[in-house]
């Protein structure tokens, strides 16, 4: 009887949180197609994002469902960090104090540091020592923020999203298409220890953490549109959101990045909405 009750309630918040959804938008504005075009049709870099750049070269793969690469995923992973430092400045934190309430009860900002795709790449193909992975944290604790974000390129062939979330204790990985985790707690796991070795000089406690692959991040139905769904995830972890989106929206999100690298900004889309 128990068990009935708890599916019924399960499937009657499952109901409401449908009906209470916001949308992804169908398409861009006229005067934001227009930008694109002209964005597009840009030669050289196209634009600049704190440390990251992104080329006309590069752009080009928001077309269709071309692959995206390092530039692309990376150029994106700036920009959420962008917006992540302006809404704890905006809630009057500092980086490495935490997250804070934003004023007028429109969330919460937290402080995260978003990696770029070499930080995994780098770790599992040289190693902490070699890789000079400690120097990556010189300026800042990781232990001190609420998540480490980070896209991952498995085998050069792949994008999936990490992330450390020290509040709830989890080592979490987000992949859109089914598949094995590998090595890939197991190497995080050891990241943070040596990490912590290096900084804290003692071992880190582990006591409580847990290992999280996601079991309904949203699923790609192609081959070649994770770096999308990569992206997506990482903005959606920044802001502690819902994974509001879905292969039916790609196409729109593509065109939505072209608009977001020439504005070197991050848009506000009704599913980007506190």
């Amino acid at each position: 009887m128990k068990r009935t009750r708890d599916e019924l309630a399960h499937k009657e918040e499952a109901r409401i949180q449908a009906l209470t959804k916001k949308s992804v938008p169908k398409d861009l504005t006229e005067e934001e197609k227009a930008e694109v075009a002209r964005v597009m049709k840009k030669s050289g870099v196209i634009n600049e994002c704190g440390k990251e750049t992104v080329t006309q070269d590069s752009i080009q793969r928001l077309r269709g469902t071309t692959w995206l690469n390092d530039e692309l995923v990376n150029f994106y992973g700036a920009m959420v960090q962008q917006r992540a430092d302006e809404r704890l400045k905006a809630a009057g934190g500092k980086p490495g104090e935490g997250g804070k309430d934003l004023p007028g009860g429109k969330g919460r900002a937290l402080d995260i540091h978003v990696f770029s795709s070499f930080f995994y790449s780098k770790l599992t193909t040289d190693g902490y020592a070699k890789g000079r992975i400690g120097r990556w944290t010189k300026k800042f604790d990781i232990f001190k923020k609420d998540k480490i974000i980070f896209p991952m390129n498995i085998g050069g062939m792949h994008w999936t999203t990490g992330c450390i979330d020290f509040r709830k204790k989890r080592i979490e990985w987000y992949n859109s298409l089914p598949g094995s985790a590998g090595d890939i707690f197991e190497e995080l796991r050891k990241y943070l220890d040596l990490e912590h070795r290096d900084k804290r000089k003692k071992s880190f406690d582990f006591t409580g953490w847990a290992n999280y692959r996601c079991p309904d991040y949203p699923q790609q139905q192609n081959g070649s549109d994770c770096g999308v769904f990569t992206a997506l995830g990482m903005e959606a972890l920044a802001r502690d959101a819902d994974f509001n989106f879905e292969q039916d929206n790609i196409p729109f999100f593509r065109r939505l990045m072209v608009l977001e690298i020439g504005r070197a900004k991050l848009s506000k889309i009704p599913t980007r909405e506190d």
